[in-house]
């Protein structure tokens, strides 16, 4: 452990991998007829960039927002328009 509390800080794609995963299976549990490519639209457009502006190195596409993204899931498969309805929904990611 790295502190009294006995956690330990670790990062990168194996430690998100679980999380995202996770959240693409919330994803198909709203609407599971959504394709591979779908899924990683929604998990990248309902992130919260971080770092450098877009896709980095260090942040990758930023930090995953799942009930943004199940919310956005599920507005879509009632056929809703998303984009118009966003600024009421998702008022932490900036488009």
């Amino acid at each position: 452990a790295d502190n009294a509390e006995g956690y330990t800080y670790m990062s990168g794609t194996s430690m998100a991998t679980a999380y995202v995963s996770g959240l693409a299976g919330l994803a198909l549990s709203v609407a599971p007829t959504l394709t591979p490519a779908a899924i990683t639209s929604l998990l990248t457009q309902y992130s919260l960039d971080l770092g450098e502006p877009g896709h980095d190195p260090a942040a990758g596409f930023g930090r995953i927002e799942a009930n943004q993204t199940v919310l956005a899931t599920a507005l879509a498969q009632q056929g809703m328009d998303i984009a118009a309805s966003a600024f009421l929904f998702f008022p932490l990611i900036s488009r």
